[in-house]
């Protein structure tokens, strides 16, 4: 099952068409205005669009209603925008053709939210908003010790964390998610740049990080 996020525009899906008859794949060009491209939104009735032509070529610009053999049975269909619109949670593709022996082919598409994206929490925008806000502010950063600077207990550098005024990080949390102090938390209690690296003086650590160790400024 493939997942499509409600509202996109634009949208080509690939079939495998099998011919009824040889039961091998079907690879028919040249009458592709014979062909149904038939989508079936969950809770509507179904809406049955004929082929309108062949696409020039399989990374052709879209064309709703449009088709190509994209080789060994695979084809390429271009579907209008209106069978992936927000309001249906999944909507059923069909393809078939008019009169030759194909078994008809049919895929449901997942009308979802991509994955990863967080909409909404208890069903309202905007904790979520506000999440997607605080999760931005959590800075990753990497110890460095090419710059000369050997790392101790309470001080170390990063070559990816290079904010030029003094103080910036005061009073933040560092916390190391690699290495030997994956897991550890510590409060930054002074933050400069040295040179091009931004070196950082927190609460003493079980010991020494290493170099390129990673941790997260939150």
């Amino acid at each position: 099952m493939r997942y499509i996020e409600p509202g996109s525009t634009d949208q080509s899906v690939y079939f495998y068409l099998q011919d009824a008859v040889s039961g091998g794949p079907y690879t028919t060009t040249g009458s592709e205005t014979d062909w149904n491209l038939s989508y079936t939104r969950n809770g509507a009735a179904q809406v049955a669009n004929n082929v309108a032509g062949a696409l020039a070529s399989a990374t052709a610009a879209h064309s709703d209603n449009s088709i190509f053999h994209v080789g060994k049975g695979v084809w390429r269909a271009d579907l209008p925008d209106a069978a992936f619109a927000a309001g249906a949670d999944s909507v059923l593709l069909e393809m078939d053709h008019d009169s030759d022996t194909t078994i008809p082919s049919v895929i449901r598409i997942d009308l979802s939210v991509r994955q990863g994206d967080v909409v909404e929490i208890d069903g309202e925008a905007a904790p979520a908003d506000r999440l997607g806000k605080s999760a931005g502010q959590i800075i990753p950063g990497t110890v460095d010790t090419a710059g000369g600077f050997t790392p101790t207990t309470t001080q170390f550098e990063s070559d990816d964390i290079t904010e030029a005024t003094a103080d910036h990080y005061n009073d933040r949390i560092v916390v190391f998610t690699t290495g030997n102090l994956a897991g550890q938390a510590r409060a930054i209690t002074d933050y400069e740049l040295s040179g091009a690296n931004g070196k950082f003086t927190v609460q003493a650590l079980t010991e020494a990080p290493a170099n390129d160790d990673e941790f997260i400024i939150i």
